[in-house]
């Protein structure tokens, strides 16, 4: 069984630039997620999309240690939703056409952007071996 991993690039921290909580997240040298407020599922969706099932490791971009590790199947299915009298919950999918996770492909989209329009996530590019499938 192929070992799945994906680096996980936090969003950039400029001053004087508010913080936007955007994540993008790396696959086999290519952004598959950007600009997501919840990557772990978002990357499950993307890769579920392109055929790939079992789980996937997350990786910290920049140490490249183990984050998390991922059920792709079953986190596809899920969502965090922000309640306001619960707070953050875990919820069943419910996507829409509309609300597919955003791709490297949509940066000429500017419904996929950030909300000023800016890159949400620092560099991808990192000294560490290249995050892929295998």
């Amino acid at each position: 069984m192929t070992m799945l991993t994906a680096r996980l690039h936090p969003p950039a921290r400029k001053e004087g630039v508010c913080y936007n909580g955007l994540y993008c997240v790396e696959f086999d040298g290519e952004l598959i997620v950007v600009d997501s407020r919840d990557p772990e599922h978002d990357l499950a969706r993307a890769l579920l999309a392109r055929g790939l099932t079992g789980k996937v490791t997350m990786l910290d971009a920049k140490t490249g240690k183990p984050r998390t590790v991922i059920d792709i199947a079953k986190a596809a299915e899920l969502c965090v939703s922000e309640e306001s009298r619960d707070g953050l919950r875990i919820r069943k999918y419910r996507g829409s056409p509309d609300s597919t996770p955003p791709t490297a492909e949509d940066e000429g989209d500017p419904s996929h952007h950030a909300p000023r329009g800016k890159r949400g996530c620092m560099s991808h590019s990192h000294s560490g071996p290249p995050a892929n499938s295998g």
